[in-house]
């Protein structure tokens, strides 16, 4: 029942690859499909992108807890994306230190099945939420790959166009099946093996 995740900085194609994957009817009848939440916040007037504050941050990270305890689960975004998010804003003096520690603490005990990664390859398009500051999406673009070697995290990136990321998707997902099928084979052909000794 895996959980995958589907990171990288704003703009980059997260919401318009999960939104082509919500059509292909083998995914939509097997996930769950968990979208961005920040424009659910924006509309109580709480700040977000590069304005965000402690409130923006813990509000994400309590509704990414949440998410996390729905199996078969595509995020748009996760515990990595609140994390660097997160730092970004304490670089920047607008959240509290303490707030980095709870994003750092959620990041390392909430774990994924699958992440995957989009770096940006397109200009930003103005959409009413996302911000349309290069500086900001560079620095964040940085920062996840700070995180990311820094845990070791190493992801599936998707890039080129939408049919491109799609069929990297469907092909991953591919082989972590033959993978778990794999798997359970083993441990079954183990268990046997206990019985026929016993």
């Amino acid at each position: 029942m895996p959980k995958i995740s589907i990171s990288g900085a704003h703009s980059t194609g997260k919401s318009t690859i999960i939104n082509a994957l919500k059509d292909i009817p083998t995914l939509s009848k097997r996930f769950a499909f968990k979208g961005e939440i920040l424009r659910d916040i924006k509309k109580t007037g709480i700040r977000i992108n590069e304005y965000g504050s402690d409130e923006t941050q813990l509000l994400v990270l309590s509704k990414m807890m949440e998410y996390a305890t729905i199996p078969n689960t595509i995020l748009d975004r996760c515990m990595l994306d609140c994390l660097v998010y997160t730092a970004y804003l304490y670089e920047n003096g607008q959240v509290k230190k303490n707030t980095l520690q709870i994003a750092e603490m959620l990041f390392e005990k909430i774990r994924y099945d699958i992440y995957f990664y989009i770096a940006p390859e397109f200009p930003i398009i103005h959409d009413g939420i996302r911000s349309e500051n290069l500086e900001f999406r560079d620095r964040v673009a940085e920062l996840f790959e700070e995180y990311m070697e820094s845990y070791k995290l190493i992801p599936i990136r998707l890039s080129g166009n939408v049919e491109e990321r799609v069929n990297c998707f469907i092909n991953t997902i591919g082989m972590y099946d033959k993978w778990i099928m794999s798997e359970n084979e083993e441990k079954q052909k183990f268990m046997e093996s206990i019985k026929l000794g016993s």
